[in-house]
């Protein structure tokens, strides 16, 4: 992912050696949100798991849920500016988040794909 959010974001993980983003498209009801875990990782932050729910219960001092409309999703811009105009719900620590808004940029580039299971999220 990348080297900018390899230090203290990716640590503030509850010890469990992973930060989780729970990321959906509220447009698509019938489609369960996709869980990515994000890990430190030779110097970096990646994203070392893309699938099915795993962890169902979050903490959110250090865990993240996000979910947008399609339409959103494809026309967000900053997360940043996403949040504060309500295109993109959020839940979890959000002084972390708008500390680290421009790292996150990356994000939404990759909001789109499938996941392990093969369920699409975050449709085109």
């Amino acid at each position: 992912m990348t080297e900018k959010l390899a230090g203290s974001w990716v640590k503030n993980n509850g010890g469990k050696g992973y930060k989780v983003m729970e990321v959906s498209d509220s447009d698509m009801k019938t489609t369960p949100p996709v869980q990515l875990e994000i890990a430190l990782k030779g110097g970096k932050a990646v994203c070392s798991y893309g699938g099915a729910i795993k962890v169902s219960k979050l903490n959110y001092n250090y865990d993240y849920k996000m979910w947008a409309t399609t339409h959103d999703w494809h026309h967000m811009g900053s997360p940043l500016t996403a949040m504060m105009f309500g295109r993109l719900n959020f839940k979890g620590p959000k002084m972390e988040a708008m500390e680290k808004h421009g790292s996150l940029r990356c994000f939404p580039e990759t909001r789109q794909g499938r996941a392990r299971n093969g369920s699409r999220f975050l449709s085109s």
